[in-house]
């Protein structure tokens, strides 16, 4: 298993991908330039009001998923959304430049995934997990193997 802790992000050998910012067909996809299961749980308390910043810097659209949770979407590229304006949803998709700002309550203990609902923008080295993929992780409910240290 990866080392969660590594800056780096996990077991990707340098030479692995090369990185064309031109290119169209790339096939490594970060959090915060992570790949599951090296990428950060976000870790709430029952009755947080949660703000997640989402921004996509790929060439890609990425249709980002919350399992467990619905969210109001308050923000698009940095411009607050009116409030007869935002929408709720547990899915949007971003893309790319775009960024969003949504908002829930954490209401519903448990560990719920976030990710990008492009099965293979959640796929690792070798096809293994990876990817673009977390998980909110509600405090005193324990982690999922994979996560623990």
């Amino acid at each position: 298993m990866p080392n969660k802790n590594d800056p780096k992000g996990g077991d990707i050998d340098p030479g692995t991908y090369e990185v064309n910012p031109e290119a169209m067909m790339w096939n490594l996809f970060t959090f915060n330039g992570k790949q599951f299961p090296s990428t950060d749980p976000l870790t709430v308390k029952k009755g947080d009001k949660v703000l997640i910043r989402l921004g996509n810097l790929s060439m890609q659209s990425h249709p980002i998923h919350l399992h467990g949770q619905n969210f109001t979407v308050i923000a698009k590229d940095g411009v607050p959304i009116k409030e007869s304006a935002q929408f709720a949803g547990n899915t949007i998709n971003i893309a790319p430049g775009e960024t969003y700002d949504v908002i829930f309550t954490a209401d519903n203990p448990g560990n719920w995934p976030l990710h990008c609902h492009l099965p293979h923008h959640t796929a690792g080295k070798d096809g293994k997990e990876g990817g673009m993929l977390t998980v909110v992780n509600y405090e005193g409910v324990a982690l999922p193997d994979i996560l623990e240290d």
